[in-house]
């Protein structure tokens, strides 16, 4: 249960969230490409949250980060 959970938390690392899709990282046609995919093998979804920062990124690069997702991702993801 609850412990086990905890322990995977713990082991986790950059590597590990990337390998097992919790993160995502790339160009936004990248990242389009990623959740339409994600969409597709699930059924879709109505709701997801997003991290715009990791570790010790700069507020600035995160607001960029972000700014950039809103811009060249987010109007594909409509109907993801």
């Amino acid at each position: 249960g609850y412990d086990k959970l905890i322990g995977q938390i713990e082991k986790a690392n950059w590597d590990t969230q990337i390998g097992n899709g919790a993160t995502l990282v790339g160009t936004p046609d990248h990242i389009v490409k990623t959740v339409k995919a994600y969409a597709q093998s699930v059924g879709g979804f109505e709701i997801a949250s997003m991290q715009p920062s990791f570790g010790r990124m700069s507020l600035e690069k995160a607001k960029a980060s972000l700014r950039m997702f809103s811009k060249e991702a987010l109007p594909h993801l409509t109907t993801a």
